[in-house]
C-alpha cells in the first residue's frame, strides 16, 4: 500500500509539472506547493485564480494563490507566522487573515500586483476577512473574548460593523456582486440560523425548518444560498439551497450509481446554481459531489484517490478541492468530462 501511494503521488506530481498544454487535455488537473501538506483550495474566481491554504511540516498554515497561467505562490502577508487565503475575485485580488509574529490577528487584502493592505476593525482583538467581491468590497468577522460579529469593508477601506438579531457569535461566509452578505450565527444557545444582509443594511434571518443548526456555506450573484443543517446534537449534516424568494429546498446526495450518503455537506454554489461539496457514504468513505440546477447529482472521485472533497466551483463550472493522502489539490474541468463515477 505504501509503495502504491508513493507511486500515485509521483504520478500526480509528474502530471502537475507537465505544463499547461498537457494539463488542458486532462479533465483532472493536480497541483501542489513544494513542502506543502494538506493543501486546501478555498475559492476559485471566474478567471480561474485559485486561493487557499496549506500546512508545512512544522504545522504552520500558509496562504497560496494559483494564477490562471499555472503559477503557484505562497502569499503570506509580511510578518505573518500563520496565514489563510479565503477569497479571490476576477481581478486576482485575494483576501484572508493572518497572525503576526507579535500575536496580532489581522485580515488582509492583496492585489494582483502583490500589494498588501491590513484590515482591522477598530478596537477589535482579532479581524478576519472571509470573502471579497469583484468590486473589491470585503466581508469578514471581528471580535474579542467570547464574541464574534460581522463587518463589511468598502473598497475605499471604510468599515461598517453589523449584528444579526441576538447574535453572540457570527460567521461571514460570502459577499456577491449585489453586495449581499451571507453567513450564520449563534445566539445564547447551540441553535444557529443563517442571515442575509442587503447593501442597505437590512438583515433577513432564516433557518431550515426543524433544524437545530443552519450553516451557510456559499452564495451566488443571484442571492441563492447553499449550506447544510443538522437536526440533532449528533453531527449528521444534510444539504439545503435557499432561493432568493426565501424558499428552502433540502437534499442529500443520491442517484443511480452513487454511493448512499450518510452525510451531505455543500461548500459552494455558482451563478448557474451548481452546488459542490463533500459527502460520506455508509462505509465512511469520502466523496465529492456536484448537484446540478435540476437537482440531479454526480459523484466526484479523483482518479486513484481514497478520498475526494470539492471545496469550490467557479462561474464556468470548474471545480477545485483536495485529495486525501497525496498532498495534492485538484481542479476539475467539466467541459468534455465523461464523468464516470467510481462505484
Amino acid at each position: 500500500m505504501v509503495a502504491y501511494r508513493k507511486a500515485l503521488f509521483l504520478a500526480l506530481l509528474a502530471l502537475a509539472a507537465a505544463g499547461t498544454d498537457a494539463q488542458a487535455k486532462q479533465p483532472w488537473l493536480f497541483f501542489n506547493t513544494p513542502g506543502a501538506q494538506q493543501l486546501q483550495p478555498a475559492a476559485i474566481s471566474g478567471h480561474n485564480h485559485i486561493v487557499g491554504s496549506y500546512l508545512t511540516s512544522d504545522h504552520a498554515a500558509h496562504a497560496f494563490l494559483r494564477t490562471p497561467d499555472g503559477a503557484l505562490a505562497t502569499i503570506d502577508p509580511p510578518n505573518a507566522v500563520i496565514a489563510y487565503g479565503i477569497g479571490v475575485n476576477l481581478a486576482g485580488t485575494t483576501a484572508g487573515y493572518y497572525v503576526t509574529s507579535g500575536g496580532a490577528e489581522l485580515g488582509f487584502v492583496r492585489d494582483a500586483a502583490g500589494n498588501y493592505q491590513d484590515v482591522a476593525v477598530p478596537g477589535a482583538v482579532a479581524t478576519s476577512v472571509m470573502a471579497i467581491n469583484d468590486k473589491g468590497i470585503a466581508a469578514g468577522i471581528y471580535g474579542g473574548g467570547a464574541g464574534q460579529l460581522p463587518f463589511v469593508r468598502a473598497a475605499d477601506g471604510s468599515i461598517t460593523t453589523f449584528t444579526p438579531p441576538s447574535a453572540q457569535i457570527a460567521v461571514t461566509v460570502a459577499i456577491n456582486s449585489k453586495d449581499q452578505i451571507a453567513g450564520y450565527y449563534f445566539g445564547n444557545s447551540a441553535v444557529s440560523s443563517g442571515f442575509l444582509r442587503d447593501r442597505h443594511g437590512t438583515i433577513t434571518v432564516f433557518a431550515v425548518p426543524g433544524a437545530m443548526t443552519t450553516t451557510v456555506a456559499g452564495m451566488n450573484d443571484k442571492g441563492e444560498i447553499a449550506g447544510y443543517y443538522n437536526v440533532g446534537e449528533t453531527y449528521a449534516p444534510h444539504g439545503f439551497v435557499r432561493a432568493p424568494d426565501g424558499t428552502i429546498t433540502t437534499f442529500d446526495v443520491a442517484g443511480p450509481g452513487i454511493a448512499t450518503a450518510q452525510t451531505t455537506q455543500p461548500s459552494s454554489i455558482n451563478y448557474l446554481g451548481e452546488i459542490v461539496g463533500c459527502y460520506t457514504d455508509t462505509s465512511n468513505a469520502g466523496h465529492g459531489f456536484v448537484r446540478e440546477p435540476d437537482g440531479t447529482f454526480r459523484q466526484l472521485d479523483a482518479p486513484g484517490s481514497t478520498e475526494t472533497c470539492a471545496t469550490a466551483i467557479g462561474a464556468d463550472g470548474k471545480i477545485v478541492g483536495s485529495i486525501d493522502g497525496t498532498q495534492m489539490a485538484f481542479r476539475l474541468n467539466r467541459k468534455g468530462w465523461k464523468g464516470r463515477s467510481r462505484q
